[in-house]
């Protein structure tokens, strides 16, 4: 009988649970995901299909197997208005703080999710900063830790309350925010909740071109930053869509 070997024991115990936190930390990601996902179909008008989260959380703890009905056929919209269609003028019922009409605040948070990823784990950013989230930054009223883990519902509270405190920071470095178009406001909206509002601050040029209505040019600024060097391809999406006007 082979020998038992206490420290080869100890490794393929930590080697075991390392690769089961990494299967939980992906089913969370592919969850948030789902959550994302259900966000942009019920805004689209598809709502039949959009529990797809539901399904894997009912997985995950051991209810009914997952099997997704078949959707309807959707038509599609013209080739030429498909990609920026679901950022159009809605009317959100339930938008926080008066937000307006115009803004679907709900699929501004699912665009959110897609752009910073969502982690429910606290983690240590590229500047060395506590977060969680959807690009949370830890407060201290937080309570957490490096590797403190939140569950859905907090994440939730914290991306609702950043995303609002990114629309409240941009309204108020614009002229008239009720009269802009939706996209345009998802674009500012999106980068204040991205750089923070004395970060949105340095793009004064950009912020003039949208006053006086000229979405290309502002589109054309946006790019000729910093932020659009480090972030290029998250900077390309929002200057593309600044542009649609």
């Amino acid at each position: 009988m082979a020998e038992f070997n206490i420290d080869t024991f100890n490794d393929m115990w930590k080697q075991a649970q390392q690769e089961l936190n990494g299967m939980w930390e992906g089913l969370d990601t592919i969850k948030s995901a789902a959550l994302a996902s259900d966000s942009i179909k019920r805004a689209a008008g598809t709502p039949e299909n959009a529990d797809m989260a539901e399904f894997i959380e009912r997985a995950r703890q051991g209810g009914s197997p997952v099997v997704l009905d078949t959707p309807s056929p959707v038509e599609p919209p013209p080739p030429q208005q498909q990609e920026f269609d679901l950022l159009g003028d809605t009317v959100d019922t339930d938008s926080t703080d008066g937000l307006g009409t115009e803004m679907d605040f709900d699929l501004f948070k699912a665009q959110l999710r897609e752009d910073e990823g969502v982690k429910t784990k606290v983690y240590k950013d590229t500047e060395k900063n506590l977060t969680v989230g959807v690009g949370h930054k830890v407060l201290d009223s937080d309570n957490l830790q490096l590797g403190s883990v939140i569950d859905e519902e907090t994440l939730d509270r914290m991306l609702n309350e950043d995303a609002s405190a990114a629309v409240s920071n941009v309204k108020g470095l614009v002229a008239d925010w009720g009269g802009l178009p939706s996209n345009v406001k998802h674009v500012l909206s999106n980068m204040a909740f991205q750089l923070g509002k004395k970060g949105m601050s340095k793009f004064s040029k950009t912020i003039d071109f949208v006053d006086v209505g000229d979405f290309k040019a502002a589109s054309v600024e946006m790019l000729n930053s910093e932020w659009a060097e480090q972030t290029p391809n998250r900077a390309n999406k929002m200057a593309d869509l600044m542009a649609s006007g």
